[in-house]
């Protein structure tokens, strides 16, 4: 440590003498001097891929990053990087701090001088925080513009950035939709953080503060009589939304039982489903502006809830199946699902053997075990039902394999909080 301080000293007063001598000197070249000093200060570069080209460039920290704890710095080192899902960074420039006079600092500290080539400020967010500095090469860089420092800060500080692939449902325009995760709420104990059941006995007070969370992430206005979810049973029975359902959930009484899914064509409604390891399928169909979101557990997918859902959409709005979008949300992969004969008997009688093995959904394992694939099973589900294959968005995002991250029946049991699925139709 006291030689890494003398070396900084060392800079520091190398630096000192170079000010001193150019002070006697007219038309200083003050682009070289700074040159100079980032020779001089060793300043560390990284790869990233910005708008399809790979640069080097100097990632810049403010003052107000968060400090990584010594004891989690290496958290993601010891997991299997295969199954981490892709992460986006969010870079701004840095001429909005250098106007308002706050300093950027390079990774290993040192200030960046004003004017410096290549630099770009980091906008951290839950995921990108961790993952940002494990990456030889940010290869999913989108770069932001804030007008001040305050809509930087509000924009990182409210968690109103996403680090998470956007898929084409949001490309359409139509829609808005989230999946929750563990993080960003303030339910406590086996709830930590981002609870939003109130049947799993938390208090009432902090959920209800989750969905006002949720409601400022999906904007426009939203508040806690604008959601409706579903009642969840494991069935395949789907539910048309009106606007006299709005509220029912976290405003109001649900009056009905035994659904796991829910379509609308209401604007402005904010549909809701429940998870811990079963996938959300969320349809759009951009043409008739109508949306559905499912639950769709072993027993859902075996009934097709998701083609059902389609289905009903076609019946209720003229949805054409070739019109809609459909993704498969996070929840367990097929590597963490194992199951027993009597499940896998029931998907053997609802496919047939070319099609478990073709579309790899069930796999033998040792000790009459299997694993099923419920992420395969919905694609095929859902092109039965004539959703063409480019229209089908399947995540990569395992529950059981983020604990951390994601509530996951497999790890937490019981002792849980619930994610939630969330899609609305922009007003």
């Amino acid at each position: 440590m006291d030689k890494i301080q003398n070396n900084a000293t060392e800079v520091a007063n190398e630096s000192a003498n170079v000010a001193v001598e150019t002070t006697s000197v007219k038309n200083v070249n003050y682009s070289e001097m700074i040159e100079k000093r980032n020779e001089e200060v060793a300043r560390p570069t990284r790869l990233a891929i910005i708008n399809g080209e790979e640069r080097k460039i100097i990632v810049a920290r403010t003052e107000y990053d968060m400090e990584q704890p010594k004891d989690k710095r290496n958290l993601l080192e010891k997991v299997d990087r295969t199954k981490l899902f892709k992460c986006f960074y969010h870079l701004t420039m840095p001429e909005i701090f250098w106007q308002e006079g706050l300093p950027l600092f390079d990774e290993n500290g040192n200030m960046i001088d004003e004017g410096t080539d290549n630099v770009f400020v980091f906008c951290p967010t839950s995921d990108s925080f961790w993952r940002e500095r494990l990456e030889e090469k940010l290869e999913y860089v989108e770069i932001l513009s804030f007008g001040s420092v305050q809509e930087y800060a509000k924009a990182v500080g409210c968690a109103n950035l996403y680090s998470r692939g956007l898929s084409n449902i949001e490309k359409l325009g139509v829609v808005d939709h989230l999946f929750s995760t563990r993080i960003g709420g303030v339910s406590k104990g086996d709830y930590a953080t981002m609870n939003l059941s109130y049947t799993r006995g938390d208090d009432k007070e902090c959920v209800d503060e989750n969905y006002r969370r949720i409601a400022q992430v999906l904007g426009h206005g939203k508040t806690l009589d604008d959601f409706v979810c579903t009642f969840q049973t494991h069935t395949t029975n789907i539910r048309v939304v009106t606007e006299g359902d709005r509220g029912k959930g976290p405003a109001r009484v649900r009056d009905y039982t035994d659904i796991d899914g829910l379509i609308t064509n209401v604007p402005g409604i904010i549909l809701g489903t429940f998870h811990a390891d079963c996938p959300p399928i969320y349809i759009v169909d951009p043409v008739k502006r109508a949306i559905g979101l499912v639950h769709s557990g072993w027993k859902g997918t075996r009934g097709e809830i998701g083609k059902k859902a389609i289905e009903k959409m076609s019946a209720t709005y003229g949805s054409r199946p070739l019109d809609c979008v459909c993704a498969i949300g996070p929840s367990i992969c097929g590597e963490c699902y194992e199951i027993g004969e009597d499940v896998a008997l029931e998907f053997a009688k609802a496919y047939t053997e070319k099609e478990l093995e073709d579309n790899k959904i069930l796999v033998p394992y040792p000790n009459n075990k299997y694993r099923l694939y419920l992420w395969n099973a919905i694609k095929l589900s859902l092109q039965r039902a004539g959703v063409p294959d480019q229209n089908i968005i399947v995540t990569d995002i395992c529950t059981k394999c983020n604990p951390d991250l994601l509530f996951s029946h497999r790890v937490h049991g019981e002792k849980r909080g619930n994610l939630m699925a969330f899609l609305t139709i922009n007003e």
